[in-house]
């Protein structure tokens, strides 16, 4: 009864994260969040002291500390939209006879990823330390990613007769959850450069990986032969016992007795200190180019989980592959039966069917951020964001374009617009507002692009939550706006630099009414 009651709760808790995933670039330039540290380890907030997440419970719930999306590669308009001529009042889908058949083909992508990453913030603070600040952050994530080959899409359209040789590599999916510890770190190294850093703790809760997804499909004029050469290696963490049959397949399954006496010992033993140990890290620096313009580089989830307790490892290789030539012969004027023809265990004969319990180490989909920011005026300014997201198979790249306006030191709004999922079709906004030392935020990748184009939408995301905030200083402001393109100042150098609103002269620094760019030093 106890193992039913596990088995239960661990399928509503997996059932539940299912429901999201993250691709965050709205939040890429929002310095005044301190959530923006999370994709971007050289930006913190200008402020002293800052706390969040669940654990304060007057200001961490309300809204709940937590960040959800949904990605596809595909959209409700590639599978149901209008006809034409005749049909233009009615739905159809692309294998209707009035659909562009190669219209639908030419989406189909060699890996088509589908992804889900969820993140639970419980505890997340940080301070000012003269030059350099230290954060720490609790959370619990997951993420589910899993992909169909375009192969096997085009194979079950189009039939063996227009695709012959057919590779279904990139069929798999990948579920990782874990609990995250991480020390952060940024350092002003001067004026115009700053580095920044996170080293995570990782501890595995549960996890599903298929490390080899291969399989070959080989076909012959005569529709009826087909040829198959299948290699997998599956790989999960789960509390269960399995046995094995003699001809090397899986048996029974057994989950583990859940001691329901010793629930906490239970949940620490399962959820908190597992034994799955992992470390990653994030790696980034901004530098400014001048006054207006910086740029950054950074990477985020380079790391990795190693799995000890609960492993289970199923391998399934076919070298030399096996021919299926068709469900009915005709010998000897007698009909064979599928049985007859098509005999389970001399197919499973041509298998090579391994388990073990040995261990195993999965990667985290690590990304890649490259973006810049030009001021346009001190409270207007414009940013650029390209990222790319190693997956299990293939990689996914999106990017995005943002403008940000910073009203006063209450709060920041931002509006982008991104191309992510092989789509334009993302409008996102995001918003701070802070009323003494609380501040509440809210961030999206395609909110309005979903409210406008909802057939076209193949992402929704939303990040949510509020912050206890201290010390914050707005910085001088200039006495009139930055100009639009660059005025370069020669020989700045090292020279000592004038504050907004200032240049120098011979007679010493004055006050002069146009703004005019700083040169940063090229060393």
């Amino acid at each position: 009864m106890c193992s039913h009651i596990y088995t239960v709760l661990v399928a509503m808790l997996l059932f539940a994260y299912t429901a999201t995933a993250q691709i965050d670039k709205t939040m890429y330039f929002m310095d005044r969040l301190p959530q923006a540290n999370y994709i971007n380890p050289s930006a913190y907030p200008e402020c002293t002291f800052f706390m969040g997440g669940l654990l304060l419970p007057l200001v961490g719930q309300l809204p709940p500390p937590i960040m959800f999306a949904v990605n596809t590669p595909f959209d409700w308009n590639d599978f149901v939209f209008h006809g034409r001529w005749e049909y233009q009042d009615s739905l159809i889908h692309p294998l209707h006879p009035n659909a562009n058949l190669d219209d639908f083909l030419k989406k189909v992508h060699t890996y088509n990823n589908f992804s889900t990453d969820f993140q639970l913030n419980l505890l997340y603070f940080g301070f000012k330390q003269g030059k350099n600040f230290w954060s720490l952050d609790i959370s619990n994530k997951l993420y589910l990613h899993w992909g169909v080959p375009g192969d096997l899409m085009k194979f079950a359209i189009l039939g063996n007769g227009e695709v012959r040789d057919a590779q279904f590599n990139g069929l798999y999916m990948n579920v990782n959850l874990y609990n995250q510890i991480s020390l952060g770190f940024k350092r002003q190294v001067s004026r115009y450069f700053s580095v920044g850093g996170k080293l995570k703790y990782l501890s595995g809760i549960a996890n599903v990986n298929v490390k080899k997804s291969n399989l070959y499909i080989k076909t012959a004029a005569n529709s009826t032969y087909i040829r198959i050469s299948p290699e997998y290696l599956i790989q999960t963490n789960a509390p269960v016992e399995v046995k094995l049959a003699d001809n090397g397949l899986v048996e029974e399954v057994n989950f583990l007795e859940f001691n329901s006496n010793n629930i906490p010992n239970e949940i620490a033993k399962n959820v908190l200190f597992t034994g799955n140990r992992g470390l990653a890290m994030d790696l980034g620096f901004s530098k400014d180019w001048n006054s207006e313009f910086t740029y950054y580089f950074n990477i985020e989830d380079f790391g990795y989980i190693h799995w000890k307790r609960h492993t289970h490892n199923f391998s399934a290789v076919a070298e030399e592959g096996f021919e299926f030539k068709g469900l009915i012969e005709i010998e000897d004027d007698k009909r064979k039966t599928i049985q007859d023809m098509f005999v389970p265990d001399s197919l499973l004969a041509k298998f090579d069917f391994t388990y073990t319990t040995d261990s195993y180490r999965t990667n985290l989909p690590w990304k890649f951020y490259a973006g810049a920011r030009y001021k346009v005026t001190p409270k207007f300014y414009l940013g650029g964001v390209a990222r790319l997201e190693k997956m299990s198979f293939g990689y996914r790249p999106s990017a995005a374009l943002s403008l940000n306006y910073r009203p006063g030191k209450f709060g920041l709004f931002t509006l982008s617009y991104s191309y992510q999922n092989y789509s334009f079709y993302n409008i996102g906004i995001g918003s701070t507002t802070r009323i003494g030392p609380v501040q509440w935020y809210f961030v999206s990748d395609n909110l309005l692009g979903t409210i406008f184009w909802p057939h076209q939408s193949r992402s929704l995301s939303m990040r949510m939550g509020c912050n206890l905030v201290f010390g914050y200083k707005e910085k001088e402001k200039p006495q009139k706006a930055l100009p639009m393109f660059n005025s370069s100042m020669q020989g700045a150098g090292n020279k000592k630099v004038p504050k907004f609103g200032q240049v120098n002269s011979k007679g010493g620094t004055r006050e002069n009414k146009k703004y005019k760019t700083i040169q940063a030093p090229k060393n």
